[in-house]
């Protein structure tokens, strides 16, 4: 039986293909208070990364 590898290529929020318009509802129908976390990013990606997933949840009507 031939191994499997799996390799995930972590990118900052908007620039792979995790749908986070779901996932910011799904979390949010999980509990409205649900704390949401970035890591694994360069120092110089946080600011973009978050800015983006608030865009997306302000986008949403979600609370930020």
């Amino acid at each position: 039986m031939p191994s499997l590898t799996l390799h995930l290529e972590e990118v900052r929020p908007g620039r792979g293909s995790l749908d986070h318009r779901a996932l910011l509802t799904s979390a949010h129908r999980l509990h409205p208070d649900l704390p949401l976390m970035l890591e694994h990013l360069p120092r110089e990606e946080y600011l973009p990364a978050a800015a983006y997933v608030r865009e997306t949840a302000r986008a949403l009507g979600l609370p930020l």
